[in-house]
């Protein structure tokens, strides 16, 4: 399973948290792997900024390039395969299961499915230099339905849980649920978690314990 970080500026390190922990994921057997793609922090503003415009190009080439890599070790089984992440990781997420159908099942967590709608976020200063252009410049607008995930889900047949809460301000609900819609609409497997008292993040004590017990028992039903 591929544990997909956020930002997209973030970084996957020898670290221990309890929202999305590497070592629960692997506790039932699963092989978790935790790729450090383009755009991520700690290698530099050039290897940071390398992605500006171009969101799923680089940072999809390097988890694909994981996988292959994963796969020619004989050490995992290339039908029992999944991807999950949360913000820009369910971006990646949500871009991926638009590229390839290899992965029997994704789990995007308060991703970003739609490049125009997330306009709508808290936080729209530099917005134009992550997606390419501003949506009311004509150049804009195509490079951001080029790196829309909701532009290529005419290939989406990927089993997805999606997960988002109502309170978030950074990705809004309507992401996710466009996600959750048209992969209902498409009759492609899907389960819509919704936290009505959440954010951006899972937690609430009580609300973080069903978060992995769902996100534990989608790659159970897909994988196992």
């Amino acid at each position: 399973m591929h544990d997909i970080h956020g930002g997209p500026h973030g970084v996957s390190g020898d670290m221990w948290h309890w929202r999305w922990n590497p070592h629960v994921f692997a506790s039932p057997g699963y092989v978790v792997a935790a790729v450090n793609f383009h755009g991520s922090s700690s290698w530099g503003n050039e290897f940071a900024k390398s992605i500006h415009g171009t969101w799923g190009d680089l940072p999809t080439r390097d988890v694909e390039a994981a996988t292959d890599h994963l796969v020619a070790t004989g050490y995992i089984d290339p039908k029992r395969m999944a991807i999950a992440g949360g913000s820009y990781g369910g971006y990646l997420v949500s871009w991926l299961i638009g590229q390839t159908d290899r992965y029997a099942a994704a789990i995007c967590h308060a991703g970003v499915t739609n490049l125009l709608g997330q306009w709508a976020t808290d936080l729209t200063y530099g917005r134009h230099v992550s997606f390419g252009g501003h949506p009311w410049d004509p150049d804009g607008l195509a490079n951001t339905h080029r790196w829309s995930p909701t532009d290529h889900s005419m290939e989406w047949r990927t089993p997805t849980l999606v997960v988002h809460g109502e309170q978030d301000y950074r990705v809004v609900i309507t992401q996710g649920l466009e996600l959750y819609g048209i992969l209902r609409g498409k009759g492609v497997p899907a389960r819509l978690v919704y936290y009505p008292d959440e954010g951006h993040w899972i937690l609430k004590p009580q609300n973080s314990l069903h978060w992995y017990r769902e996100f534990l028992g989608w790659l159970e039903r897909w994988l196992v």
